[in-house]
């Protein structure tokens, strides 16, 4: 054997090779998704788990950068609170079996929910009654959003920590909120648009978000 198997990568060659499987999978997803009839909410909503299960897997030596934040974000925007709030626990949940279960997981994905319902009362904003999506202000959501979900996740250190814990606790991860809230410019740039067109074309008659307005929970 010439050992050709032990060739080390290091951190920066296994991220860029963890990028372009991902840039793989999002690539074989979309030609999944164009041989599928439209108005198949369930098909995309079950695409776009799969994008961001796989995301947090193997993006996971980044710290704290993931699609998950902007894909329910465009969820709830384009399909109500509850198809995004369940979106948010599948995400959650599933890609936790993998990285490690913890009280986290239950604050994850109640604050995923929470940004799944930022997207759908905000829907109006970002995504006009056509469905065209304002990628600016997708982005600035996107930023506001990241902040939103580590404060809420962060409470959860208040189960083993006194309250006075939390704002050293806050501060000592702020340049963490800061990476996350720059990964989610970036993959609001990259999937933004065609992730709401994907999910444009499946609306379904039964949606209310096929008038653009959010569902009540």
């Amino acid at each position: 054997m010439l050992g050709a198997h032990d060739v080390e990568l290091g951190v920066l060659g296994t991220l860029a090779l963890n990028m372009g499987i991902f840039g793989l999978l999002i690539a074989g997803l979309w030609r999944i998704e164009r041989r599928v009839d439209s108005g198949q909410t369930l098909i995309a909503l079950a695409l776009i788990a799969v994008v961001g299960i796989v995301g947090r897997i193997i993006l996971e030596p980044l710290p704290n950068i993931s699609p998950v934040t902007i894909l329910i974000l465009l969820a709830g925007a384009h399909y109500g609170v509850r198809h995004g709030v369940v979106l948010a626990t599948v995400i959650a949940v599933v890609s936790n079996l993998f990285l490690g279960h913890g009280l986290w997981t239950l604050y994850q994905a109640a604050g995923w929910s929470l940004v799944a319902c930022a997207g759908a009362y905000l829907s109006t904003w970002f995504v006009n009654s056509e469905g065209k999506l304002n990628l600016n202000r997708l982005m600035v959501l996107g930023f506001a959003s990241a902040f939103a979900f580590d404060w809420f996740v962060s409470l959860s250190v208040l189960h083993t920590q006194p309250p006075s814990y939390l704002a050293p606790y806050l501060i000592q991860g702020f340049v963490y909120d800061l990476v996350h809230a720059f990964g989610n410019l970036a993959f609001a740039a990259w999937l933004g648009a065609p992730v709401s067109d994907m999910l444009k074309r499946h609306y379904s008659v039964n949606l209310e978000a096929t008038k653009n307005v959010p569902l009540a929970v």
